[in-house]
């Protein structure tokens, strides 16, 4: 919504095509020099600014407030009206709120990937479960083998320790037990 063309009078072109009326407004001299400043740095007259400001429809003065921020951060000694005050208190409000939602969202992305590692976990834990049902059931179903418990008190055949461990041996490459071990197990049988 910039004008700076002039016309031949060398007043400001003509705005748009609604026409303009004079009006007055008191103002103090620093706020008439305020408005002159923040409208010069906005590209525009005053009046286009107070304009663009009343209607709402053009976006100028956030750029000027960002300006006067901006401009106070490097002249600390400038001290901001209570509106601009308030402006950028809004403004880094709004920065910390957009940060947030950021956060919130990628928390939320985190969130939604453990719940599908987990529920592929849960699958996971299904299927074993129905696998160890399935064997516990065909265990149960398979007739029993020749092992059958030995009764206590039952006479045992004679049979000496080293043929015993050779059997072991013979059936069992790779068994730890040695002739004392085989010696043990025949004296605690015999008792």
């Amino acid at each position: 919504m910039t004008n700076k063309a002039r016309n031949t009078a060398g007043k400001f072109s003509a705005k748009s095509e609604t026409p303009r009326k004079v009006r007055s407004v008191n103002l103090t001299e620093n706020c008439w020099q305020w408005l002159a400043r923040i409208a010069e740095e906005a590209g525009m007259s005053r009046n286009d600014y107070l304009e663009a400001l009343a209607e709402a429809t053009a976006n100028p003065i956030m750029e000027t407030v960002q300006a006067e921020i901006e401009n106070t951060e490097k002249q600390p000694d400038i001290k901001l009206l209570p509106i601009m005050e308030t402006v950028e208190a809004d403004i880094k409000l709004h920065k910390q709120l957009e940060a947030s939602d950021a956060i919130i969202r990628n928390r939320n992305q985190e969130i939604a990937a453990l719940q599908s590692r987990l529920a592929g976990k849960d699958e996971i834990i299904a299927e074993a479960q129905e696998q160890i049902a399935r064997l516990e059931s065909e265990i149960a179903s398979r007739p029993a083998q020749n092992s059958a418990p030995i009764a206590i008190g039952a006479e045992l055949p004679e049979i000496e320790a080293a043929d015993l461990l050779n059997k072991l041996k013979g059936k069992r490459k790779k068994s730890k037990a040695d002739l004392a071990d085989i010696e043990a197990i025949l004296e605690i049988l015999d008792k």
